[in-house]
C-alpha cells in the first residue's frame, strides 16, 4: 500500500502528490499507453505528468501512484522500470488528455473549432446541452453549455479596444439575463476550459 496519508480536500477532487506504490495491482500506465497510440513511452511519461499536476491542483479526479514493472528485454531477461498505478478516474483522465492532445500536435496552433469540439463531444458525454454560437441579449457567444454558462474563446484580436469593449456588454448582458459565462484563450487546454466550466455551473 502507499506510504503515504491522503491530502484532506473540500469538495469532489483528491488532491495527492505522486508517492511511491509497491503495490502492482490494479491498472498500470504501461498497460494502457499503447492502446491510446503512443509509442514511446517518454511521451506518455509527460502525458501522465500533466495529468497528475491538473489531480494535485484539483482540476480533475483520480490517483496516481509511482510504482515500477517488470519488463522482458530478450534471451528471458528482465528488468525493472518506472511505472504507475491509476485508479479509474485517472485513466479516464489520461485517456481524455490524450485525444485532447494528439489533436493539438496535428496543428500548427490550437484553434477555436478544435477545443469547441473536443467540448462538445466532452458535453456529449456528460449528458449535457451544447450549442454553437448562441444568441442571446442581442450578442452571440462562441458556446452555450448546460444550459447555464456562456463560453467565449478570446483570441488575440480582444485585446484591442474597441473588442473589449464589446466584451464587456457581453459580459453585462450574460449577466443580466442570470447567465454564468466564462472566458478561456487559445492557451488554454481542453481540460482547463472543462474545469472551468465545472467551477462556473458549482456556483
Amino acid at each position: 500500500m502507499p506510504s503515504h496519508k491522503r491530502i484532506p480536500t473540500s469538495g469532489r477532487f483528491h488532491r495527492r502528490a505522486i508517492p511511491h506504490d509497491t503495490n502492482t495491482h490494479g491498472i498500470t500506465a504501461r498497460q494502457v499507453y499503447q492502446s491510446l497510440g503512443y509509442q514511446d513511452w517518454r511521451n506518455f511519461d509527460a502525458l501522465v505528468m500533466r495529468v497528475s499536476q491538473l489531480i494535485r491542483h484539483g482540476q480533475c479526479c483520480g490517483s496516481i501512484s509511482k510504482t515500477t514493472s517488470i519488463v522482458a528485454i530478450g534471451s528471458g531477461a528482465v528488468r525493472a522500470v518506472p511505472d504507475y498505478v491509476l485508479d479509474q478516474d485517472a485513466v479516464s483522465a489520461i485517456t481524455f488528455a490524450a485525444s485532447s492532445f494528439k489533436a493539438n500536435v496535428h496543428l500548427v496552433r490550437r484553434n477555436e473549432t478544435v477545443i469547441l469540439s473536443l467540448l462538445g463531444k466532452w458535453c456529449h458525454g456528460r449528458g449535457l446541452s451544447f450549442v454553437h454560437q448562441y444568441r442571446t441579449g442581442g450578442f452571440i457567444y462562441d458556446a452555450f453549455v448546460g444550459g447555464r454558462v456562456l463560453v467565449e474563446f478570446d483570441e488575440p484580436h480582444h485585446a484591442t479596444r474597441r473588442q473589449s469593449q464589446t466584451d464587456a456588454k457581453k459580459d453585462a448582458a450574460a449577466f443580466a439575463a442570470n447567465l454564468a459565462i466564462t472566458r478561456f484563450t487559445l492557451e488554454h487546454d481542453i481540460i482547463d476550459v472543462i474545469r472551468g466550466i465545472e467551477l462556473a455551473m458549482e456556483k
